[in-house]
């Protein structure tokens, strides 16, 4: 799903299973725990820069695979050996290995993901519908700016639309209920999620605009 979704998804499962463990975490940790769940979608940059474009879909990269929460509960188990069971580090990591699966879980939903590294996306793939992605994807591109298909797409479906609005929700909420503990300066999140969001319409609009000048024409 859209990177501010996992902003707000994570962020509510974060503060909401650190409040109830009887350990006090760091900023840092906490923040960080919190990055995990979206940090899957900064191989967006790689993307671009890269020529294995399948599908146009950045989630065909080990990112977004199973590979990237075994790695942190990895971390944790290390980090439980070398500094005790009641290392708040070691349980910080096993809650970003949590986090980071909410992020695989939601993006096998819209479009999938290569979840496991075997070059397959996989998941209910609810916005391509009836299309392949081979399909979908070259429908966009015969729109002047290929992303709005998929973000027109992904926002004209209700399930997707009202997820969204959970997890908005969702956030605010666990903000709120843990602002006293874990949650205390953890506001940044509210600022990354209407970047997140601002940007994604600011694509759509720059889409809109060229859709309109190439109908008009020269």
């Amino acid at each position: 799903m859209h990177l501010n979704t996992h902003i707000a998804i994570g962020t509510a499962t974060v503060l909401l299973i650190m409040h109830f463990i009887p350990i006090h975490f760091s900023f840092l940790e906490v923040a960080g725990a919190i990055v995990a769940s979206f940090f899957p979608d900064l191989d967006y940059a790689l993307w671009i820069i890269s020529r294995s474009r399948k599908h146009h879909n950045h989630r065909m990269f080990p990112t977004h695979s199973i590979a990237g929460p075994i790695f942190l509960l990895g971390c944790a188990v290390v980090a439980f050996i070398l500094l005790g069971p009641a290392s708040s580090l070691a349980v910080a990591l096993c809650v970003a290995a949590v986090a980071m699966s909410t992020h695989l879980f939601m993006d096998s939903l819209d479009f999938g993901l290569n979840l496991f590294l075997n070059g397959r996306l996989v998941g209910k793939k609810l916005v391509y519908g009836k299309k392949t992605p081979e399909e979908f994807d070259a429908d966009a591109h015969r729109l002047p700016v290929w992303e709005l298909h998929y973000i027109q797409a992904y926002y004209s479906n209700n399930f997707i639309r009202a997820w969204e609005i959970a997890a908005l929700i969702a956030m605010i909420l666990a903000l709120l209920f843990t602002m006293r503990d874990v949650g205390a300066g953890q506001w940044w999140v509210l600022i990354a999620y209407g970047a997140m969001l601002g940007y994604h319409f600011l694509v759509r609009r720059r889409g809109m605009a060229a859709l309109a000048k190439a109908s008009i024409g020269p």
